[in-house]
């Protein structure tokens, strides 16, 4: 495992990363039931430098931005460390928005360069205000296709000798955008100070071991997937599984040929998990299903204290070789987790790790160490953030406020907005909770649109 926060930025984190683990796999794709593309360290390493080169050749240097548009897959993570090797800033911007959302964010932030994929760029350039971006490569065009003044993202120079340019920690990585319950899109800026210091705090508390393999199914523009689909398991020597067709068979037939260790979550897929369980559940005979709630019992009785990974997959194997039989965490955030949902996981020895976070603080401000696993708050702060509660009532309900190293710079040009949400180092959310007696946060609701 590489330490993050020796690092300075992470462009320097990536590239030594590259080096150390070169024979190690970095990526595999699959498309539906099959392998479509394999990448060793070295070659993920050989490629986003040739990206580097040809941003250079574009003019990109230290603080330009490139906005990366498409959905998950290694060209999105190969894209990345190439702007992020010229020291650019990374706009990662949502596929799934509309094209002219899309086109009003990238009005809104100005890249210097976007890449994005072919079904994308087709739409993008069917709008009747062309987008106003210097320079756009794009993926996977058929032969012959008139891309007009677009180019080829896979006619990358051959021979690359890119210049590495190196950043400070304050220095912003990424302007991430976030759209409250209000619609209004902000752009937040993250520095590589902010990204050094979560890494290290998420690879203390769920350390991946060189070979694990993450299961990359959020989109890669969201705080989540971003740190736990790319720089984490690329720190630790693991290996990330991309799958552009996300339907709930293919997800488990991926888990299952490639042995997933770890897989961040929506509860909307949490919900289909559970539902495929307990339909397979109900066609057991009586006494079967019996025995598998004896089972369930079982465990829970000897993981109390914490998950103890090998015991559950000794009792209930069947269930685990299921989602491949090496699964250690479940991820799940961004919406509700259903407390019931995530202890029928944990009974059947799959942990489901309940997070609170928010684009503006990185990734995470509090989270469950499962020591032990709690499926009724949204955990404690980690490792140098501080939550406390403004102004409680009766009830020590008040308004959540964070502070810590993971905190946004600001909004890109909204100096106002910026002021009123942070204010002396504190972010105020917007978020109504409580923190318990054993310093667990919990949350109850929204004291305005953020």
């Amino acid at each position: 495992m590489i330490d993050p926060t020796s690092y300075q930025s992470l462009g320097t984190l990536l590239r030594d990363a590259f080096i150390q683990f070169k024979s190690d796999t970095a990526f595999v794709e699959m498309n539906r039931k099959r392998e479509a593309s394999r990448h060793t360290y070295a070659e993920a390493k050989a490629t986003g430098e040739r990206v580097a080169q040809r941003l250079e050749d574009l003019g990109v240097e230290a603080g330009s931005r490139v906005a990366i548009l498409m959905s998950n897959q290694p060209a999105w993570l190969l894209s990345a460390y190439g702007a992020l090797y010229r020291g650019a800033t990374l706009v990662p911007l949502d596929y799934k928005l509309q094209a002219p959302e899309q086109a009003a964010l990238m009005a809104h932030c100005t890249p210097k360069v976007l890449i994005t994929e072919y079904p994308i760029w087709r739409k993008l350039a069917a709008l009747k205000t062309p987008i106003d971006v210097e320079h756009i490569l794009v993926t996977e065009a058929p032969e012959g296709v008139d891309l007009g003044d677009a180019m080829r993202w896979e006619s990358l120079p051959e021979e690359a000798a890119p210049t590495f340019v190196a950043r400070a920690p304050e220095d912003i990585a990424t302007i991430v955008y976030s759209s409250g319950t209000g619609g209004q899109a902000k752009g937040c800026m993250l520095s590589h100070r902010a990204y050094l210091a979560q890494a290290r705090v998420l690879m203390d508390l769920y350390p991946m071991v060189r070979g694990d393999k993450y299961f990359s199914i959020l989109p890669t523009n969201h705080a989540i997937d971003f740190m736990c689909g790319f720089i984490v398991p690329l720190c630790s020597g693991g290996l990330v599984v991309h799958q552009r067709t996300l339907r709930p068979e293919f997800i488990l037939d991926t888990m299952r040929r490639m042995a997933v260790t770890h897989m961040a979550l929506v509860p909307l897929v949490l919900t289909a998990f559970e539902r495929a369980i307990r339909e397979k559940l109900d066609a057991l005979p009586k006494a079967k299903r019996q025995m598998v709630e004896a089972l369930a019992n079982m465990n829970e009785s000897l993981t109390v204290k914490r998950p103890k990974p090998t015991i559950s997959r000794l009792l209930l194997r069947p269930i685990h070789d299921a989602f491949g039989g090496k699964l250690q965490f479940l991820f799940c955030g961004g919406a509700f987790v259903d407390r019931q949902r995530a202890e029928f996981f944990y009974r059947l020895g799959i942990p489901v790790v309940i997070g609170y976070g928010l684009t503006e603080a990185c990734t995470v401000a509090t989270v469950n160490d499962l020591k032990p696993f709690r499926g009724d708050s949204v955990g404690r702060p980690v490792a140098g953030t501080e939550v406390v509660i403004d102004a409680p009532n009766d009830q020590g309900v008040g308004q959540v406020l964070i502070k810590g190293d993971t905190l946004m710079s600001g909004y890109l040009d909204a100096p106002e907005l910026t002021a009123e949400t942070l204010i002396d180092g504190w972010l105020h959310t917007g978020d109504l909770g409580y923190v318990d007696a054993s310093g667990h946060l919990h949350l109850v609701g929204r004291s305005k649109n953020m």
